[in-house]
């Protein structure tokens, strides 16, 4: 039975009797990986970071930056010693565990240095890493590399289609994406890129036999047809300021595919080009959330249409080639939640009495997304923006209709506050309502009894929820705007109050034969589960 690794340990280190197991005993130095390490130093507003090789071991640690630099040298020390002491105890099992001669192991010195001089350790980090050299750590001297532009995780989508812009994903650290340098290139044959080459032409590329010609510089590309079966490639610079940092760059790992013929395109027809100055586009759309399509809610969708980079490149070119002027997407997974809970308090008294519809209520995050902008050409004429995503438990549209009247108490309350006179009012989102649901009802009429969804004591006083915004659905009731497997259903509306503002045109909903050709929504041809609704305001008195 091999003995304690403590036991072995200590046998080495001389700190007890028991027989060496080493012939001898290796310096701190030839465990080193490289023959010019470097620690990477990186700071942020509250913190220092770093990472360097020690024993053929990533070892990082993180420290405050106010913090006396002792502390994190100290972590330092005990980290280095650590892993020398695993390196024996790894050391002895290659050996098979032969004894050899015993060489006590000293204390591991630490200590940064700037030039030739050591750095009191009794300054802060802050003060003391952006001055260092290097970094002693026994026997190895470690080049600081403090805030060096980076760049991590460099990749390119798994599927590129012709016609859709591009975009890498990476993580920067201690660099701007401003100013770094994006290079793409394309691939090209070997006889096409000498030929290239002997003609002195300076924008060819070869890496490992593989030839390449530069396409542009910037940091979305947007593929052409050129591109359709060459392989791609993107060279970054990671940059802030002045300061430059190595480059990385990535290949495609599938060719440049040509784009189908997607049933939007069609719709784009009637959206060429942008309103002229006395209309407005609008557009709103539920654009499915990534953590649905992960949760495998759609089993008849291929890879391809699940893949969360290929949808994004669908999504872009549909949404661009709409020409919108207000663009209210849902699902987007970014929240906007004003904190106005007192705006609501009469709301609120008039359901009180239910306490478990009340704390249905609360539970849930009622966000209300609003801009209020004015019209360049006509002043004085104000334009108020809503967007929402209202609660999508079939079981509970008590909620909903809470949540949407609280987005009309919100929306009236602005306009008094801000002293409007007369401001035009649209109101989108993916309400989760059926054209026969008290939600709806509610926002079409103004009104809704409350005793008529809840139990609520019909000799209750005042139970009625009341807006005055005068409201309209723009696109009407559609046959559906979601239609998945499961479910089909009108959700999504862009409501308006018609007595400011009058609809110009609205954009033809798809074919239904182009949204059931591969089941349901999304396929490789609709990037979400839900259908974009367009149309046109004009105000009336224009």
């Amino acid at each position: 039975m091999p003995p304690s690794l403590s036991a072995i340990y200590y046998s080495l280190s001389g700190s007890r009797n028991p027989q060496p197991k080493y012939k001898r005993h290796l310096p701190y130095s030839s465990f080193s990986s490289k023959n010019n390490p470097t620690i990477k130093v990186v700071s942020d507003e509250s913190n220092i970071s770093l990472s360097f090789q020690y024993f053929n071991y990533l070892l990082k640690l993180g420290r405050p930056k106010d913090e006396k630099l002792e502390v994190i040298l100290s972590s330092i020390k005990k980290k280095a010693e650590l892993q020398h002491k695993k390196e024996i105890i790894k050391q002895y099992y290659t050996t098979g565990g032969k004894s050899i001669e015993k060489s006590p192991v000293k204390d591991i010195d630490v200590c940064l240095m700037q030039n030739d001089c050591v750095l009191d350790s009794n300054i802060s980090n802050c003060e003391a890493w952006p001055q260092a050299s290097a970094l002693s750590i026994g026997d190895v001297i470690y080049e600081v590399s403090f805030n060096i532009p980076s760049i991590k995780n460099l990749n390119l989508p798994d599927f590129l289609i012709s016609g859709c812009a591009l975009r890498p994903h990476f993580e920067l650290e201690s660099a701007s994406q401003n100013d770094s340098i994006f290079t793409w290139y394309r691939s090209i044959s070997e006889d096409y890129g000498k030929s290239l080459l002997q003609n002195k032409n300076n924008e060819i590329l070869v890496e490992n036999g593989k030839y390449w010609k530069k396409i542009h510089e910037g940091y979305v590309y947007f593929i052409s047809t050129d591109d359709i079966g060459c392989f791609l490639k993107v060279v970054c610079v990671p940059k802030l300021n002045d300061r430059t940092g190595p480059e990385c760059s990535v290949e495609s790992k599938a060719v440049v595919e040509a784009a189908p013929e997607f049933p939007f395109e069609e719709r784009q027809e009637h959206t060429r080009t942008f309103c002229d100055d006395e209309s407005t586009r609008c557009l709103t759309y539920n654009v499915l959330a990534k953590m649905y399509v992960e949760q495998q809610r759609f089993p008849y969708a291929s890879t391809k249409a699940r893949d969360t980079c290929y949808r994004k490149q669908i999504l872009l070119k549909e949404l661009v080639g709409y020409n919108s002027d207000i663009i209210c997407l849902q699902e987007v997974e970014k929240k906007i939640i004003r904190n106005s809970k007192h705006i609501y308090d009469d709301l609120l008294n008039k359901v009180s009495s239910n306490f478990k519809d009340m704390n249905k209520l609360l539970v849930q995050n009622t966000v209300l997304q609003l801009l209020a902008v004015e019209h360049s050409h006509l002043p004085g004429t104000e334009l108020l923006i809503a967007n929402t995503h209202l609660y999508s438990n079939k079981h509970n549209p008590e909620v909903r209709l809470l949540q949407a009247a609280i987005c009309a108490y919100f929306i009236e309350h602005y306009i008094k506050i801000e002293g409007y006179q007369n401001p035009g009012v649209i109101f989108c989102g993916d309400f989760n309502s059926l054209p026969d649901s008290p939600t709806y009802n509610f926002l079409m009429s103004g009104k809704y009894e409350c005793c008529v969804t809840w139990n609520i004591d019909p000799n209750s006083n005042d139970t009625m929820l009341e807006h005055n915004l005068n409201l309209d659905s723009a696109c009407g009731t559609p046959e559906y705007t979601n239609y998945t497997e499961s479910f089909t259903g009108c959700l999504d509306y862009i409501f308006y109050n018609k007595d400011i503002l009058k609809v110009a045109d609205v954009v033809p909903m798809p074919r239904h034969e182009h949204v059931i050709a591969q089941v349901g929504l999304p396929n490789e041809y609709f990037p979400s589960d839900h259908i974009p609704l367009i149309c046109t305001f004009q105000w009336k008195d224009s």
